[in-house]
């Protein structure tokens, strides 16, 4: 068996690196009885890598702007995280992009209070660049 990732067994407090992933189509009702028409939504999951614990945020589309809300909804609950580990999806990808020119223009639209508060928090994100197997590598010899 092999050896853990450092952030899976070091004791830290709950959050401060986390995992994120989306789960979904889901149907979203804004509220009950007839006539009232669903949308289709999705989950954007949050797994803390020590604890293993699991945030849930609602999320609309599959968009940058769907995901920076989610995680701004959060960071506000649960703190500020050090590292987050995600795949390589064009959402995660064009959300990172985006946090990072926001903190990195001077004159931005964010207030100074907000642009500060990213530059200290300092979220280190890790795309994974790895390779997934499909459904046709499964059973390929050699």
């Amino acid at each position: 068996m092999g050896q853990l990732p450092v952030a899976r067994v070091t004791p830290i407090r709950p959050f401060y690196q986390s995992g994120v992933d989306y789960a979904g189509p889901i149907q979203i009702r804004t509220s009950k009885g007839r006539g009232h028409r669903a949308y289709k939504g999705y989950i954007c999951l949050f797994v803390c890598m020590a604890t293993r614990a699991v945030h849930l945020e609602a999320v609309t589309d599959l968009t940058s702007q769907g995901f920076l809300a989610a995680f701004k909804r959060f960071v506000s609950r649960r703190g500020h995280c050090a590292d987050l580990y995600s795949n390589n999806g064009t959402n995660f990808v064009g959300a990172a992009c985006e946090l990072r020119t926001l903190v990195a223009q001077e004159n931005s639209t964010m207030t100074r209070e907000i642009a500060e508060s990213l530059a200290t928090a300092g979220t280190n994100w890790q795309l994974s660049h790895r390779e997934l197997l499909t459904s046709v590598d499964f059973g390929r010899v050699g």
